[in-house]
């Protein structure tokens, strides 16, 4: 969702760029609540150091406080500072075999803690359903659809 312009040296020429940036920003911050590093870097689950590499200098090429412009807004600024810091620390963790490992590991025990919930949601969705409450019935099931609270296929089991 986000792309490095290459004119003008990376850097912002036109005041109207501003908000639409402070959207996509804010747009990657927000991911990361849902998304685990890999899906934010946009690299497999097995990719390899080299390919770390390679996502990580695209989204520094974004980022990086070197690359603005100077008469750029504070809040674009801040903004900006943010993503810097989650892009350096998603490839500290993912360009490091052994916080690569622990972090898989985390996001596993999270798949497996996230099962659990939608086995709940969808349990009280049923018994509303049951009920007649079907707006309840329906919120409770997107909840466990959009929020990607567990794999699909897990989802598919209770449904």
């Amino acid at each position: 969702c986000l792309e490095y312009n290459t004119s003008n040296n990376g850097h912002l020429q036109a005041h109207g760029d501003y908000k639409s940036l402070i959207k996509k920003y804010a747009n990657f911050l927000k991911a990361a609540d849902t998304k685990n590093y890999f899906e934010l870097m946009n690299v497999p689950l097995n990719a390899s150091v080299n390919e770390v590499e390679a996502s990580y200098k695209n989204l520094v090429k974004i980022f990086h406080p070197d690359r603005r412009n100077r008469n750029m807004p504070k809040d674009l600024e801040e903004i900006s500072d943010k993503c810097f810091i989650l892009v350096g620390e998603m490839h500290q963790t993912l360009s490091n075999p052994e916080k690569k490992a622990q972090y898989l590991k985390k996001l596993e025990v999270k798949t497996y803690m996230d099962s659990f919930q939608v086995k709940e949601m969808y349990m009280t969705g049923k018994n509303n359903l049951k009920s007649g409450l079907y707006s309840s019935a329906l919120k409770q099931f997107e909840l466990i659809f959009n929020n990607r609270l567990a794999p699909n296929d897990t989802i598919l089991y209770y449904l």
